[in-house]
């Protein structure tokens, strides 16, 4: 593997440290086990943590820090990781910092406001608000459109939801091709459920 490489003989390379916790997190997605899923979300936070520690402007290295706790919190469930959102919060604000129009950023943002209990600051509004920026800043992520579908129609909000995956499918030239074909078929099966409701 190329990152390796690059690693071993440049271990303090932040943008192939962030590549490399981005793999280790893909590789997590695809483990069927819940305990093998946390253990490779746990190698890429390690990862990450040691692009910001070589570089603290890093945009690469705090977002996938902030996504592997996300990935983390997530699979273990939201109420055994309530100790996860602040630092979630504090690598997004800071990628936001450094890069105010990160779609990615204000993704991840959107996503944990609709997952949380309102207790802990949870709030469909706020994520509509998020998800909304992410689309504004980039319009072709399939999954910036599917994920504010799922908090409109969380929140009752169907119409909406409808005409979300609506623009979603019509896409023609998505960022991430590889996604957006994932992002298509759900799409479809939640425009599909809530014509039946």
């Amino acid at each position: 593997m190329l990152l390796k490489e690059e690693l071993a003989e440049h271990p303090k390379n932040d943008e192939a440290l962030w590549r490399m916790s981005r793999a280790l997190k893909w590789e997590g997605d695809q483990k069927k086990e819940s305990s093998e899923k946390i253990s490779m979300y746990e190698q890429a936070v390690a990862v990450a943590k040691k692009g910001v520690e070589s570089n603290p402007q890093s945009i690469g290295s705090h977002f996938w820090l902030g996504v592997g706790w996300g990935k983390i919190g997530e699979t273990r469930g939201v109420l055994r990781s309530l100790f996860l959102v602040d630092p979630i919060k504090k690598e997004m604000t800071k990628v936001l910092s450094l890069d105010p129009d990160n779609d990615g950023a204000h993704l991840v943002l959107g996503v944990m406001y609709r997952k949380l209990p309102g207790f802990i600051g949870g709030s469909n509004k706020r994520s509509i608000e998020e998800l909304k920026k992410a689309i504004a800043s980039n319009p072709w992520s399939t999954l910036n459109h599917l994920e504010l579908a799922k908090t409109y129609i969380d929140d009752g909000q169907t119409s909406q939801a409808e005409e979300e995956l609506h623009a979603l499918l019509a896409i023609d030239d998505p960022f991430d091709p590889v996604e957006s074909r994932k992002d298509k078929r759900e799409a479809e099966e939640m425009l599909a459920r809530l014509k039946k409701e």
